[in-house]
């Protein structure tokens, strides 16, 4: 290689140094977030309930945030990460909004062990939680309570809830997310109170 041609190549090469050189972004995490009622909870100090399990689709069953692009494209974040398990973070969350709007703080999180005493059982299926930063959050499950003694299912329910996000980025994302977990929440609550005060919910 002659000199001229090294001389053309020299601006070549420091631009491709300096991209390989640049330092990456740190990477972000994210851990949902239970929402504390509104307005007064039912009381029920004495019910023991099971949360779980909880089953998520295998899309979402990662490390990487994943948003909706269109309705056939999704994104893995890549450098947006959930701070742990998403499964276990929406067990979490449940678990806690149950026992805040119920009044009680016997509730157990799948598996537990032995005769642990429960009354009512709470499985999970969470079919879609997807959105768009700076755009529309989405939540789509369906549930089931099973009597905790009999194992037989009292009432099977399904929520289906959007909301527009009120913060710009993945993190507005994982906001809206938390509040919408939080309406399915209070969902289930009503009809865990009328099972046990024994009366038919109007929903």
């Amino acid at each position: 290689m002659n000199l001229r041609r090294l001389l053309l190549l020299l601006p070549a090469l420091a631009l491709l140094g300096g991209c390989l050189l640049q330092p990456k972004p740190a990477p972000r995490f994210y851990t949902l977030a239970a929402v504390p009622p509104e307005g007064q909870s039912f009381q029920d100090t004495a019910l023991v309930l099971g949360v779980g399990p909880v089953r998520i689709p295998d899309l979402l069953n990662r490390p990487e945030i994943v948003t909706r692009l269109d309705p056939q494209q999704v994104r893995m974040e890549g450098n947006d990460f959930w701070g742990g398990s998403l499964k276990e973070g929406l067990l979490r969350v449940v678990a806690e909004g149950l026992g805040q709007r119920l009044g009680t703080k016997q509730v157990l999180l799948y598996p537990w062990t032995g005769d642990a005493g429960v009354e009512l059982q709470l499985t999970l299926e969470l079919l879609a939680l997807e959105g768009t930063p700076g755009g529309e959050a989405r939540l789509q499950a369906g549930w089931s309570l099973l009597d905790g003694r009999s194992r037989k299912v009292v009432k099977i329910g399904a929520s289906r809830h959007a909301l527009a996000t009120k913060e710009p980025g993945i993190s507005g994302l994982v906001t809206a997310w938390g509040r919408l977990i939080g309406r399915m929440t209070e969902e289930i609550a009503e009809e865990i109170a009328a099972i046990r005060q024994g009366r038919p919910n109007p929903r």
